[in-house]
């Protein structure tokens, strides 16, 4: 039977910081020379779950759990010990080899979750190339451009573009030698009557959508100016890998900065998001092509203590900030809502206005229940009306 050497163990035990993982589950303040939470494995009100960076260990003084990073990871996901160190070992980006050869980035079965990574690793590849590179994607390029946005802004977020083909990706992830399953699992792919495969994705741009941990998992797709033929978006269906319900778009590049402000700015879509971020605002965050959800508040809430709503100023953007500023307060977070005029949104606001107009909105944004009862009170005219508010 395969083993994994203890130095390979040691590795990607020093590879991920305690701190680091553990504020991906755990909303974490630090006290003096440690960081202090409530446990995730019992319920409590006051803080006795204790992370010791200068250890690497963490210990529960209610409950009495403890351990270091691996046996974290193995208690909140609920795995066993070769999986807690798969996943990190994926996080940290190191590929293990068990004595009697076997390494971790063969697929050893068809739901590993690394063939689905890896997959879309390579697609995402894909769709880069074909922006930067192919004579089609040059009106798009042109185009995001236009919109304001520069190209090192479109790389670090890894933009691409899905050409007009119906197997553009296929061709080229058959020859992985991925399992049916797996393909057929992806999201990415769509299944012929006759068995075979056809791209999910064709002529859009193609925003990746990555984990907290940096690894891509799904997409979400944009139609080019003009085209009113089809959904102006379309975004990975549910795969083992990607759960919109829990996923925020750009968390992995914005956990710290919103770690260090103990805020956040929740916007609505990719193109609000990247235009904030490239303005200077790097605590920005997003849904993945699904309405604010009960988990998204809770994974926020992890994060910050404060969220700033910042949706379109029309009329679903306004019955968005409603709903999705309930569901943060439940999540025990301080609620404040960004008011643009004129029925601007994040993205386009930035076409005629600077990053330090922008700054004064979030100064003087009202917290959520004043800009409710502002925005409700002239609305209120009967008593139907006021016993539904």
């Amino acid at each position: 039977m395969a083993r994994l050497p203890e130095h390979q163990i040691e590795q990607v035990r020093e590879s991920n910081d305690i701190v680091e993982v553990v504020s991906d589950y755990v909303r974490l303040k630090r006290s003096g020379r440690n960081y202090f939470g409530l446990c995730p494995f019992h319920g409590e009100k006051s803080p006795s779950f204790s992370v010791a960076p200068d250890k690497q260990i963490f210990h529960c003084f209610g409950c009495g759990v403890g351990g270091n990073v691996i046996n974290f990871v193995m208690q909140y996901e609920k795995l066993e010990f070769i999986e807690a160190v798969k996943l990190l070992a994926d996080r940290a980006g190191i590929t293990l080899v068990f004595e009697g050869g076997t390494s971790q980035s063969v697929p050893q079965k068809s739901d590993d979750l690394s063939n689905y990574y890896t997959l879309h690793e390579r697609v995402t590849g894909l769709y880069e190339k074909a922006l930067w590179q192919s004579k089609e994607a040059e009106p798009v390029l042109a185009y995001l451009r236009n919109r304001g946005i520069n190209d090192e802004t479109l790389k670090q977020f890894r933009v691409g573009y899905a050409p007009d083909m119906w197997d553009f990706v296929t061709q080229q992830v058959v020859k992985l030698g991925l399992s049916k399953e797996v393909l057929n699992r992806s999201g990415l792919l769509m299944t012929k009557d006759n068995g075979g495969f056809y791209d999910r994705f064709r002529k859009r741009i193609m925003f990746p959508i990555l984990g907290v941990q940096g690894r891509v998992i799904g997409f979400g797709g944009r139609v080019l100016p003009g085209d009113d033929q089809t959904a102006k978006y379309m975004n990975s269906p549910e795969t083992p890998i990607y759960h919109k319900g829990n996923v925020l778009y750009g968390l992995n590049l914005a956990k710290d900065e919103i770690r260090k402000t103990q805020a956040v700015i929740l916007v609505e879509g990719y193109m609000d998001l990247i235009r904030l971020c490239q303005s200077g605002f790097r605590n920005v965050t997003a849904g993945s092509g699904t309405a604010l959800t009960e988990q998204h508040g809770k994974v926020l809430s992890r994060f910050a203590d404060t969220v700033f709503l910042c949706y379109d100023n029309d009329e679903a953007g306004i019955k968005a900030t409603d709903r999705a500023g309930k569901i943060l307060l439940d999540a025990g977070m301080n609620v404040r809502v960004i008011e643009l005029k004129d029925g601007a949104d994040p993205d386009s606001y930035f076409d005629d206005h600077t990053p330090e107009d922008f700054q004064k909105l979030l100064d003087d944004s009202p917290d959520f229940m004043s800009y409710l009862i502002r925005y409700y009170k002239p609305r209120l005219r009967s008593a139907t009306a006021k016993s539904n508010f």
